[in-house]
């Protein structure tokens, strides 16, 4: 009885150990199959909000509890942040980088631990020094080309156009694909040699205002601007605003609640929308596939589509 009692106990003391965590993808105590880290660079950004909550609904659907960190835009506490999710034996890791240099280190962290990392929204060249599953990201450049041709028909008729460009930041995959492909999309028409003035404001409304103003007040006949994303496109709208400035035409990127709404009061021109809901979530799949042995063979980057936005279909948009 003595040896079938301690067979008994070694089990139990087995199991018990497996759902505490102890035994890789066990199912943990609260009854999930185990935790799934997603790190934002920003919590602010009224974009990766909604993300969030789509994400954390999709880690929950696929039986996983989600863990939410935000890196406030430092490189620092990114890599905390996913130390902090090593420490917890998460199953896996979704990562929005703070920026390409950071990153590798940040993600070798997870590498090193055995813990699959899938990134999103911004491609990381890793030099192969550390290793995504995947990196689920938005063909940029393709919606860009197709602001600029917009920027082509609805300056068709202006007499000298002036265009200001409100870049992101720099050295970050999304500037230089929608800035190339902004100019891409006016290559070889009369706007080609239309652009006065380019200038970084950091994808912040705030600074996207502020550098607004700089630049109406160089250029004051500026006819279009282009921001690189929505945040700055609003802050470009408040300057102008101030300014009482009426018939320049506002082209965002991101496809955001509020710019959305913006488009169609009149007040901007358009947004490239991307399907954030789909990155986000997309990026959960790979993620929970990884920790499951199911990914297989899948490609290093995964580009999703953009559709504009205009106030022919700004009424009523479904966010994707």
């Amino acid at each position: 009885m003595k040896k079938v009692s301690a067979t008994i106990l070694a089990t139990l003391t087995l199991m018990a150990l497996l759902v505490l965590g102890f035994g890789g993808n066990a199912w943990a105590a609260d009854g999930s199959k185990g935790e799934i880290g997603i790190v934002f660079t920003s919590l602010n950004n009224p974009v990766f909000a909604f993300m969030k909550d789509k994400m954390e609904a999709k880690v929950k659907e696929l039986g996983y509890t989600p863990v939410t960190l935000d890196s406030q835009e430092k490189s620092d506490v990114e890599l905390q942040n996913v130390q902090n999710l090593v420490s917890k034996k998460v199953a896996a890791i979704c990562i929005l980088p703070v920026n390409a240099d950071s990153a590798i280190n940040t993600v070798k962290t997870a590498n090193d631990a055995g813990i699959p990392v899938v990134g999103w929204n911004r491609v990381i060249d890793t030099k192969d020094k550390c290793k995504f599953v995947t990196q689920v990201v938005t063909d940029n450049k393709t919606g860009a080309i197709e602001a600029g041709k917009l920027a082509v028909k609805l300056l068709a008729n202006t007499k000298n156009p002036e265009i200001a460009i409100l870049r992101g930041t720099p050295g970050i995959d999304a500037d230089i694909d929608r800035s190339e492909g902004f100019y891409e999309g006016i290559k070889g028409t009369p706007l080609e040699k239309t652009i006065v003035a380019e200038q970084a404001a950091e994808f912040e409304r705030q600074k996207g205002f502020a550098v607004t103003q700089n630049i109406l007040q160089a250029h004051p006949d500026v006819n279009l601007i282009y921001a690189l994303n929505d945040e700055m496109a609003l802050g470009a709208l408040q300057a102008l605003q101030v300014a009482n400035k009426t018939g320049v035409f506002i082209i965002g990127y991101d496809g955001s609640e509020e710019c959305v709404a913006e488009i169609a009061n009149g007040k901007v021109t358009a947004t490239v929308a991307q399907q954030f809901a789909n990155l986000g979530t997309s990026a959960v799949e790979w993620a929970v596939k990884a920790t499951e042995g199911s990914a297989g063979s899948v490609e290093p980057v995964i580009a999703i589509g953009t559709e504009m936005v205009t106030a022919e279909n700004a009424k009523g948009y479904v966010f994707k």
